[in-house]
């Protein structure tokens, strides 16, 4: 049988096969250099690759080069050049993290994008490059892309570059599926505000995963009542099905959580949603608000991965959560609060009022587990009739280990497809 995918270790490798039936081909280059060394042969050899004879027919094509080069402004325009050749290319990945492509560098490489007229899928991994403003907005070229990834963590985007950023999106109307890997970007209240208006004239959009981490002037919570921020904005997604949304380290309080809440509250068709909050300023009221916010809201939830570790939460305030939580109709339940929790009694109480769970992870680091609340707990899971993936990370438990008789009958479940119990 003709082989429609291949990958491919080294040039030499490619360049000898045939291609003429292939439509998707990954070529990792990304272990062949001393990345020590300037080393020129990368952008010959890239190149041959989208010159080759036979490139003709290819949908897809990935290109690795990580870390160091050094002389990418010199050679830069012979990948992006070099990419118009490709006219049937539908799938585009490239990884270029930890250079110094700078502006000019993603400006040339991004500038014959627009000849990839059958683009559909493209995946930008340019993570620490010292890209701002000018750069972002040469991402403007594919707009009649579906499924868009732009990995931007740790650059110098800024106010102007979300401008920028913004800008592009919302001529990307085609967009189903979108990552958005903003890490620590200094994007201020007004930034994430705009950013968030883009994002919700994207009528077509069905998967977003946004993330914000480290970006702590984006979730100010003075003046609030203005409706200027991202959050006004998060409750216009209301066609996304699927949401994952990372604000790690953001300063966020109670105020801000609630506000957070309402907009989720708002998403009526959200089927999926993957949160963390981890390393706030969450106490049990913003907690629970938040909680009761997203049990209020779309119906269609089955899915919900909540981190909240880190924050101010206690234990009274975990045992809490469990009436919103237990009123979804869930059917995956994946809750972390380590290190937070000290006594997993509260939270082992509400999961028996969650019937429809099939798939669970707990994250339940340093608390204080002994045989009594693993017994609960056991008796719990097994009160969960549609349980098959069971998932329970009780790591630096002081009372609890491997060999004790109740680790040992959660292990053996009968009923379980999967189990992994991590100590």
């Amino acid at each position: 049988m003709t082989q429609m995918n291949k990958n491919f270790q080294n040039l030499e490798e490619f360049l000898d096969s045939s291609l003429s039936l292939c439509h998707s081909v990954t070529l990792d280059l990304t272990a062949v250099y001393d990345f020590n060394k300037i080393d020129q042969t990368v952008y010959a050899q890239a190149k041959e690759i989208c010159s080759h004879k036979n490139n003709s027919i290819l949908q897809a094509l990935e290109v690795q080069q990580q870390y160091d080069i050094r002389n990418f402004q010199e050679d830069q325009s012979i990948i992006g050049s070099s990419l118009s050749n490709l006219v049937n290319l539908q799938n585009l990945k490239i990884l270029l993290s930890y250079n110094e492509i700078e502006d000019e560098g993603i400006s040339i490489l991004c500038s014959t994008l627009y000849k990839c007229t059958n683009l559909q899928k493209l995946e930008l991994f340019l993570e620490k490059n010292n890209i701002g403003q000018k750069g972002i907005s040469s991402l403007d070229k594919c707009k009649n892309l579906k499924i868009l990834n732009l990995q931007l963590a740790r650059n110098n985007i800024g106010q102007q570059g979300i401008q920028s950023l913004s800008s592009c999106l919302e001529n990307s109307i085609n967009l189903e599926i979108l990552t958005l890997q903003l890490t620590q970007n200094d994007i201020t209240k007004e930034g994430g505000l705009l950013l968030g208006q883009s994002l919700a004239k994207l009528i077509n959009l069905k998967h977003l995963a946004l993330n914000l981490n480290f970006n702590t002037n984006i979730c100010d919570d003075e003046n609030y009542d203005d409706g200027s921020d991202i959050f006004t904005a998060i409750q216009e997604f209301i066609n996304l099905q699927i949401f994952e949304l990372r604000l790690i380290q953001n300063k966020i309080d109670d105020v801000v959580a609630l506000h957070l809440g309402t907009a989720l509250k708002q998403q009526i068709n959200l089927k999926n949603l993957n949160m963390s909050l981890k390393g706030n300023q969450i106490s049990n009221e913003g907690a629970l608000s938040l909680l009761n916010n997203l049990a209020g809201g779309s119906k269609s939830l089955s899915c919900l991965q909540l981190n909240l570790g880190g924050n101010l939460i206690n234990d009274d305030g975990v045992s809490a959560l469990g009436v919103p939580i237990s009123s979804m109709n869930l059917i995956i339940l994946k809750l972390n609060f380590e290190p937070i929790v000290t006594n997993a009694a509260g939270l082992i109480s509400f999961l028996v009022n969650c019937p429809n769970i099939s798939n669970i992870a707990l994250t339940l680091s340093f608390c204080s587990m002994g045989d009594y609340e693993l017994i609960s707990l056991s008796s719990t899971l097994e009160k969960l009739i549609n349980l098959e993936n069971c998932t329970l990370n009780l790591q630096q438990n002081p009372d609890f280990n491997e060999y004790s008789r109740t680790s040992r009958k959660i292990r053996k479940m009968k009923k379980l497809i999967y189990m992994s119990l991590e100590f």
